[in-house]
């Protein structure tokens, strides 16, 4: 990977609202670099998934910019968001949001087949792409053959959430964005998916942007950030009335 100086993401003066509604996102500034691992602790309802989908290009702003590696995504079209997202973005989205019909290592290697770029640099770290995709569900504690070819929809709900991050991280995403990834694991399995997160983040020196409502795992990462703080509309709706 080369260096560069131009920040993974850069976020200025971004406002957010559905129609009608006001403001749900209000950040005047947020940076994060890559080889940043940036924990975002934020309460229901203070805009953790509406801010994870404008960085994904999944929403558009009201206003304001986003910047992901110094290209403004607003300015894209949504087939030039959806083409950055496939080859250089790993979600892990807070409902999974597999394919219900496919297998266990078919959802894994979903983003090779959309993206040259992630197959590559999946065949730099196996021989195979279907190879990859079961060191990284066996390092998830997924590595019964009979369950891998089973269909997604046939596993528990913990095991769709492994399902749902080894499909994130195959390829060496340059960011890999978390949405409340462990809510559904054991302790044994939620410490088990974080070391092989931030391994696979560090292995391609990837930007961790992690969301979750537990604070007990922010002491993990190198920057802990209350969304409160950051996203002034969620301050100002909670502001006490005198």
């Amino acid at each position: 990977m080369t260096e560069t100086n131009t920040p993974l993401i850069d976020i200025r003066d971004l406002h957010f609202n559905w129609p009608n509604e006001p403001d749900l996102i209000d950040i005047p500034a947020f940076q994060m670099n890559r080889r940043d691992r940036v924990f975002l602790e934020g309460e229901s309802g203070s805009g953790k998934s509406t801010l994870l989908g404008l960085i994904a290009g999944v929403l558009q702003p009201s206003s304001g910019t986003i910047r992901f590696s110094g290209s403004e995504l607003n300015k894209l079209s949504s087939g030039k968001r959806d083409r950055l997202r496939a080859d250089r973005m790993g979600v892990i989205f807070q409902l999974f949001n597999l394919l219900p019909y496919l297998s266990v290592i078919e959802n894994v290697v979903l983003p090779c087949r959309f993206s040259k770029r992630r197959k590559e640099n999946a065949l730099q770290r196996s021989n195979t792409i279907d190879a990859e995709a079961r060191r990284l569900l066996q390092r998830l504690g997924l590595s019964d053959e009979r369950l891998i070819h089973r269909k997604v929809s046939d596993l528990s709900v913990g095991q769709q959430q492994r399902v749902a991050a080894a499909r994130a991280l195959i390829g060496s995403p340059d960011l890999i964005i978390a949405d409340e990834p462990t809510s559904a694991l054991d302790t044994s399995n939620r410490d088990q998916f974080l070391a092989l997160l931030m391994e696979e983040a560090d292995a391609a020196e990837a930007g961790l942007l992690f969301v979750s409502h537990d604070p007990s795992l922010g002491a993990r990462f190198d920057r802990r950030i209350a969304l409160s703080t950051l996203n002034e509309a969620f301050s100002k709706q909670h502001e006490p009335t005198s």
